[in-house]
């Protein structure tokens, strides 16, 4: 077990038991930057919390976070106490969030290589106007824009476009910003 701290938050995690990118802080930073006090925010595959806690502290929010993995939950549950925010941590697949659930302001996808095969049930729950993060891994932009027109049957408004990290040495780690 280790704490990593950034962002004025601290999180404990085991990372032989669950996922955790220490590289990933300036992007969690930016993307929790721009949630706005009373959005209804969801982080699916949300680990240990990175992305929901600081979402939280940042502003007045309602932010849930849903996990698979029952250990990367208990961080969660743990870090969000130890940081002084809530969270409604659910642990399940994404594809079983609760029915009565309701529609999200924004939503976080964090995890590049499945994020795609979830898009239905993140446009299922986003709110008028509300705002998709997509992370994905792409050669090239019109790569990410070809992907998400073909997924989602239509061109959506995109805000923000940008490599977050690499994967490989001809393959990035893209974020896109979106509202439909």
């Amino acid at each position: 077990e280790t704490v990593h701290r950034e962002n004025n938050c601290r999180f404990k995690v085991d990372v032989g038991k669950a996922y955790f990118n220490p590289r990933t802080g300036s992007e969690r930073a930016r993307v929790a930057s721009l949630v706005k006090e009373g959005e209804r925010v969801l982080v699916l595959f949300a680990g240990v919390g990175p992305y929901a806690i600081q979402c939280a502290k940042i502003s007045d929010t309602i932010v849930y976070g849903c996990e698979l993995n029952p250990i990367a939950c208990e961080y969660m549950r743990f870090n969000a106490r130890k940081n002084h925010v809530e969270v409604d941590v659910l642990e399940c697949d994404a594809r079983e969030l609760p029915p009565d659930i309701g529609k999200f302001n924004r939503i976080i996808m964090p995890l590049p290589k499945i994020a795609g095969e979830f898009l239905d049930v993140a446009v299922s729950h986003l709110a008028s106007f509300g705002i998709i993060h997509f992370y994905c891994f792409a050669h090239d932009e019109q790569e990410v824009f070809a992907y998400l027109e073909d997924k989602l049957g239509c061109i959506p408004k995109i805000f923000n476009l940008q490599i977050c990290g690499t994967y490989s040495p001809c393959l990035d780690k893209y974020v896109v910003d979106f509202s439909l």
